[in-house]
């Protein structure tokens, strides 16, 4: 039994229709289908012909020299190129336009372009994948991850819409927003607000903004982890919302166990070695009620890459959406553990490239994305605090986020080590629309929990 062959999607009229549009609108008096066409991402690999993929190019160079255009002058371009006959000749130009008599449907068309374009890159992944598995590629996990790439993007593609936005549509917007902040003062914010009164105050909307990407970064055992887990608690015991934390370090009885300790305010030692008093007891069990009925839900899987993480977000953003709920933060912990996608890639690029898919994750499932991130030991060499550029294996870490808080242990001033507390400077050191500044805390090393400093 011989395979069939398969013609691979397309329209042949819808593509003629629109290019006869374009010619039709450029030799009018407004030149707007093109620019129109450009803001939809429309170019000419959507066309199925190559000689359609010719003609329309020609039609962008043409247009982009503000000259009038019509059929001679098109195929007087091509001549000059050396495709004019490739393309069929003057007439086939001629037969193409006279197709339609008003370029009013040719977004109709390119809507049918655009989805032919798009099956015929879906076919294109599906044949590519399964080569890809027949030949028994060793990095499964990596094959995976790009084949899921991929598709999101072909998702997005077909979602997409124009980005391009007028000043007063955005003033509009920004009124109308004001406004209803201003009349209703209880409304839900647009931050998720911490557990930090000080931090809150210098944060832009009171809190973790929406979309944006927030970095956490210290030196081992100073308390990134510990800092990112009380936000995560405070959102999600406190807050009522839902947290998705990605933990490459810990396992998710660790983390549990430390969550409750904190939310009980008791040794999380006692609680590892179960040697609890009874009113311990009674605190603990407490917490277990509540941080089991919140909205957390761990990731331990060590292997993830930034694609696999943005993949499961999004996943159970759209599982959240069915139930009517939203996501409200995420925390991944931390930045230097996440395997690469492409591990051929040098050690800065990787790193680079999976802070980018983070603060492209932020904005795509529109909440704060909170990232741990180790510093180098330059501060501890040098013996001063920790700056932005100590951010480890980097550079970009600073440029793609929007807040970076550093951490800095203070050291006890004239008298032993506090066994069960220290002081933790914040420091806000990187903020698009707030204050660049300092503020101290209290962490309670026995619970892990960062205070308010009184």
């Amino acid at each position: 039994m011989t395979d069939e062959i398969k013609i691979q999607p397309h329209d042949v009229e819808a593509e003629e229709g629109l290019l006869a549009s374009c010619l039709l609108d450029l030799a009018g008096s407004g030149r707007d289908l093109l620019i129109q066409l450009g803001s939809m991402g429309c170019r000419p690999e959507w066309f199925f012909k190559t000689s359609h993929q010719t003609i329309f190019k020609a039609l962008q160079t043409l247009e982009k020299q503000e000259e009038p255009i019509d059929e001679i002058l098109l195929a007087a371009h091509l001549k000059t190129t050396g495709e004019l006959d490739d393309v069929g000749g003057i007439a086939a130009i001629y037969i193409m336009q006279n197709r339609i008599e008003t370029p009013a449907h040719a977004i109709y068309w390119a809507r049918i372009v655009k989805d032919k374009f798009l099956l015929r890159r879906l076919v294109r992944v599906g044949r590519e994948a399964i080569e890809a598995a027949y030949n028994q590629s060793d990095d499964v996990p990596s094959l995976i991850a790009s084949t899921e790439a991929e598709l999101r993007e072909l998702s997005e593609g077909a979602t997409s819409q124009s980005t391009l936005r007028r000043a007063d549509a955005i003033v509009e917007e920004n009124k109308a927003t004001l406004l209803d902040k201003m009349n209703n003062p209880d409304r839900e914010p647009d931050a998720v607000a911490t557990h930090l009164d000080e931090l809150n105050k210098v944060l832009p909307g009171g809190g973790l903004e929406e979309g944006t990407l927030v970095v956490i970064a210290a030196r081992p055992s100073v308390g990134k982890t510990s800092l990112g887990m009380n936000f995560a608690e405070y959102a999600a015991v406190e807050l009522g919302g839902e947290v998705l934390v990605f933990s490459l370090e810990m396992r998710d009885t660790s983390l549990i166990d430390r969550v409750c300790a904190s939310n009980a305010k008791i040794s999380a030692k006692k609680v590892k070695d179960a040697t609890l008093d009874s009113k311990e007891q009674v605190a603990l069990a407490a917490a277990y009620k509540r941080v089991g009925a919140s909205g957390i839900t761990i990731d331990t899987d060590r292997t993830v890459t930034s694609a696999d993480i943005r993949a499961r977000s999004i996943r159970v953003r759209n599982e959240l959406a069915r139930k009517g709920k939203k996501l409200d933060l995420i925390m991944i912990d931390y930045l230097q553990l996440l395997k690469a996608v492409d591990s051929r890639l040098p050690r800065e690029q990787q790193i680079a490239e999976a802070a980018r898919t983070m603060k492209m994750l932020s904005g795509e499932v529109n909440c704060p994305v909170l990232l741990l991130s180790q510093i180098n030991r330059a501060s501890e060499k040098e013996n001063r605090e920790p700056r932005i550029s100590d951010l480890r294996e980097s550079g970009s870490i600073e440029q793609d986020a929007d807040t970076i808080i550093l951490l800095h242990r203070m050291p006890p001033e004239g008298c032993a080590p506090d066994p069960e507390k220290e002081t933790v400077k914040v420091i806000l050191a990187k903020s698009r629309e707030g204050p660049i500044c300092e503020i101290m805390t209290t962490f309670r090393k026995i619970y892990t929990k960062f205070e308010n400093q009184l």
